[in-house]
């Protein structure tokens, strides 16, 4: 059987992504360890300038400057960042010497039109 589509697919309502280490700026999350670690997978958070925050709007994540691209990008195309949520929480470790392990927030995001 023969498929012929002729109607133009529409660009969807909204647009989720998930976030790796890259899109999030790992130095900021050791100033925020007593907070992260009050956090479960599936939390909500709130969308804030260049990051993300807790319920009570205590800012948790930095965005990456790779991200903050993406996020124009997005802007660019007619879509803002409209919601997260905790995806997985994730110990990392720097490079540096003695540098302590500390937990990291990895968000869904959503983007809406």
């Amino acid at each position: 059987s023969h498929f012929n589509e002729s109607s133009t697919w529409q660009p969807p309502d909204q647009i989720a992504c998930q976030l790796t280490l890259r899109d999030v700026n790992l130095g900021h999350f050791e100033s925020v360890q007593p907070l992260v670690r009050q956090l479960t997978c599936g939390d909500n958070l709130q969308v804030v300038a260049e990051g993300l925050a807790d319920r009570q709007g205590n800012r948790l994540l930095k965005f990456s400057k790779n991200f903050l691209e993406k996020i124009r990008q997005h802007r660019a195309s007619g879509y803002v960042l409209s919601a997260a949520k905790v995806n997985f929480l994730v110990w990392w470790q720097g490079q540096a010497e003695g540098q302590a392990e500390c937990l990291v927030v990895l968000p869904e995001v959503f983007f809406s039109r």
